[in-house]
Order: structure tokens, then C-alpha cells, then sequence
């Protein structure tokens, strides 16, 4: 266990060890510009308090610039478990500085489900700044990526206000949204602006091999169908068979259930109808997307959706039969009976029984489909293209990013703290939605209220 805490903590000790200036904020400094021969104190970003988004405008535009054309992913030298950070190489020959870290006197909390509260630093490292340009020049750069273009400090507080308003990232976690978090995020997301996504020429030829295959696997299943309809008896409606009962034997696991035939037919003329949103210019925008890797499970979770749909539609046409079959049969009896008739009281408990039965067979077809559906979706490339001088590099530095995150989860899940494959999931949508707020909030200015 104390070696497990000595993990989460060190981190945020590393940092917090040899720290160069306290924090202050710029409400504190001159009202005058900074220069490149002024020692700039570290500020805390708050984005949630008018005076914390007031001091990071002021910040801002105290600079003597915010632009850059190089990122690089950092790693402190000293200790033994190292801290992480981004930098970004300003125009002027100094560099900003972004480290996460727990509060001071709260990081026991961090332990804790919902972790404590952040600290989301920015420093710019002038030349005058001496010391700590020498503890920056001591850590190792572990990754780094020059642009073509300029790019501007605005839309990393962008990405820095959408990690503390989002509801998991907000907290400061020891073992999940700690600084390395931070790192992963800020370096994934300024490198994915730089390029530009667009469909691959063949995307619809690709799509049109996709169905064919959908398709193939659906006629694969080796489906047995019995009689599509059993005609009503009082007896059969006494015990619920209040609906067709068709016999189907799925080959992969012999396994035997209760399916319309025609409800087979239905899935493959509405995927052979269905055209993906993307190819439309529908709801899956490329410009979500920040993991390459994350096209094919986004697309199969659409077509997956398109099934359930059709599937939902054959039920309602099947417990609305039912239903029909059932008040045709439970007709008013007019005379009188001091015997109650149990038949009565049993067919809606029968018909609810029925109709659970119906949707639990659906549910169990759609479970059968679903791994056809990624293995029809040969590659993402057959879909995308991404456009921009050094894209392979930028697919390089997402590999190297997923493999720090495989990495530090592995060892995470290694002390018994939840499974590397669910953490990285998670860790990775969480990432996902804060680049899509990010870029929400650069397509509006007027939500840049901190600047």
C-alpha cells in the first residue's frame, strides 16, 4: 500500500519540492507589460471565479507575446517518480510552463474517489529568470512537435478551462487525473489542431464492402426458422402464447431462440438503406474526433444503433399484435359466475411475461451481431485521410501517447486500483469531450470569457 501512495504522491512531491517562486497572481503585478529581462512569478488558474478569469485576462495580455511554433512533453529529472508537464516555446525566446498538481495540504484526498482539489499552474520562463530556467533545462524531453503555423496560448486555456469544468477531470485523482493526465491532454490536443481530417476518396466504396459484409454475417448466422405463426387456443393464451413463436439456432454458440424470420430481413434493408452520418455530413463530425483509433468504434456504434432501432420497431409491431391477439381473446364473459375466472387474471401477467421474453430474444440477436460489425469496418483508413505537413508524425506522437497511458494504467491496475483497459477508456473519452469544448469555445469567442 505505501508503495501504491508513493506513486500517486510523487508527482505532485516532485514538483512541489523544488519549487522556484510562490504562486502569485497578476492582479498582484505592475498594471505595466511584461518584458523578456522580467522574472515572472507562476500563476494558479481559476476558471470558475470572476476574479480567477479576471487575472488569467490580465496575465494574458500582460505578455509580451502568446504566440508559438513548438510543444514539447516534458519529464522532471530529480526523484524517483517524475513529474510531467508541457511547454510551449514562445516567439520571443522564452517558454510558458503548464503543470497540474493537488493543492497543498490537501493531497491525501487525492486517494479518495472523488479526488481534491487541482492546481493548474502557467509560468512563463523568461531570460532573467535564472534558476528556474535551469531546473527546466534539467528535465527531459520526451516528445515535441513543431507547427507550420503560429499557434496562440488561448486555445491551451481553452483546453486548461475545459479540464477543470469537466466533471471528472475537474478533481485533482492521484492515480487517474493527475499531471500526467494533464500532460496527455494538453500535447494530444495542440497537436491535433494543427491537422486537418477529412474522407478518404473510397470512403463510400468502403462503406458499400462494409454492408456487403454486415450482410454476409447476418445470412451466416445459419438461422432455423419454424412455423411463423401457432393459431390461438384457450390454452395456449392461459399460458401466454399470446405471439408468433418462430425457432432460430444461432451457430456460434447453439444457443436456441425466439425470432421473427422477418426481422432479419428488416436489419438488412435498413443497413443496405442506412448511409452513416459521416458520409452525410451528419452528427459524427470529424472535427470530434481526436483519436484516429476512436473511427471505427464511433461508426460501429452508429451502425449498431441503426439495428437496435429496427429491432425496437419489430418489437412494438409484435407486442402491439400481441395485444390485439390478446383483447380479441379476452372477451367480456356476460354471465354470472360465482367461480372466478383465472384465465382472466393470468393473461396480462402472461402478456408482460411474454413481452419481457420478446425483448430479451431481440437483445440477444443484437448481442450476436455486434461483433460482425467492427470486423466489417476493415480500417479507419479506408475512411479518413489527415492532411497537414508531418502527419505521420502526429499518428506517431498518438501511438506514443497511448503507450504512456497503457503504461501508467498497467502499473495503476498492477496495485490493484481498477483495470488499465477500462481506466484508459475512460481517460480517453474524458480527453475527447474536452477537446470538443475546447473547440466550442474557440468558434465562439464570446464564451472566451477569460480572455
Amino acid at each position: 500500500m505505501n508503495d501504491t501512495v508513493g506513486l500517486a504522491l510523487g508527482p505532485g512531491i516532485s514538483y512541489s519540492a523544488p519549487a522556484s517562486h510562490p504562486l502569485a497572481s497578476s492582479a498582484n503585478s505592475s498594471t505595466q507589460g511584461y518584458t523578456v529581462d522580467r522574472i515572472q512569478s507562476p500563476i494558479v488558474l481559476d476558471f470558475y471565479s470572476d476574479r480567477g478569469k479576471e487575472e488569467i485576462k490580465t496575465w494574458y495580455h500582460k505578455q509580451p507575446t502568446t504566440r508559438f511554433t513548438r510543444i514539447e512533453y516534458r519529464r522532471d529529472a530529480d526523484g524517483h517518480f517524475k513529474h510531467e508537464f508541457i511547454v510551449a516555446c514562445l516567439d520571443n525566446s522564452t517558454v510558458c510552463r503548464f503543470d497540474r498538481r493537488a493543492r497543498e495540504f490537501t493531497r491525501g484526498y487525492a486517494l479518495k474517489d472523488k479526488g481534491t482539489a487541482p492546481e493548474d499552474i502557467t509560468h512563463v520562463i523568461t531570460l532573467a529568470d535564472t534558476e528556474s530556467k535551469a531546473r527546466l533545462d534539467a528535465s527531459k524531453v520526451l516528445m515535441s512537435m513543431d507547427f507550420r503555423q503560429q499557434q496562440d496560448l488561448e486555445f491551451i486555456l481553452a483546453i486548461c478551462c475545459g479540464i477543470q469544468l469537466h466533471p471528472r477531470a475537474k478533481s485533482y485523482s492521484l492515480l487517474e487525473y493527475n499531471c500526467y493526465f494533464f500532460s496527455w491532454t494538453l500535447f494530444i490536443t495542440i497537436n491535433r489542431r494543427e491537422f486537418e481530417w477529412q474522407l478518404a476518396p473510397q470512403s463510400n466504396k468502403a462503406w458499400g464492402e462494409t454492408v456487403k459484409k454486415l450482410v454476409g454475417a447476418i445470412d451466416g448466422q445459419n438461422i432455423i426458422v419454424r412455423p411463423n405463426r401457432v393459431p390461438f387456443t384457450s390454452k395456449s393464451t392461459r399460458f401466454g402464447r399470446l405471439f408468433p413463436r418462430p425457432r432460430v439456432a444461432f451457430s456460434q454458440n447453439n444457443s436456441r431462440s425466439e425470432i421473427r424470420p422477418d426481422t432479419y430481413s428488416s436489419i438488412k434493408r435498413a443497413l443496405k438503406e442506412y448511409t452513416p452520418s459521416i458520409l452525410s455530413g451528419g452528427t459524427l463530425d470529424l472535427e470530434c474526433l481526436l483519436f484516429r483509433s476512436h473511427f471505427t468504434p464511433m461508426l460501429a456504434k452508429e451502425i449498431c444503433s441503426v439495428i437496435q432501432m429496427t429491432i425496437q420497431s419489430g418489437e412494438r409491431e409484435d407486442m402491439q399484435m400481441t395485444r390485439e391477439d390478446s383483447n380479441s381473446i379476452n372477451r367480456p364473459n356476460l354471465t354470472f359466475d360465482s367461480t372466478p375466472d383465472t384465465s382472466t387474471t393470468l393473461r396480462p401477467l402472461s402478456r408482460q411475461k411474454a413481452e419481457r421474453s420478446l425483448m430479451k430474444i431481440n437483445n440477444e440477436l443484437v448481442a450476436c451481431i455486434i461483433p460482425y460489425v467492427a470486423e466489417a469496418i476493415n480500417s479507419a483508413s479506408d475512411f479518413l485521410q489527415i492532411h497537414g505537413m508531418g502527419s505521420e508524425e502526429y499518428v506517431r506522437l498518438g501511438m506514443s501517447i497511448k503507450k504512456r497511458m497503457l503504461n501508467h494504467f498497467a502499473r495503476v491496475e498492477g496495485h490493484g486500483f481498477g483495470y488499465a483497459v477500462h481506466l484508459i477508456e475512460e481517460a480517453e473519452e474524458s480527453m475527447t469531450e474536452i477537446w470538443t469544448f475546447a473547440q466550442h469555445l474557440m468558434k465562439n469567442e464570446s464564451r472566451l470569457s477569460f480572455l
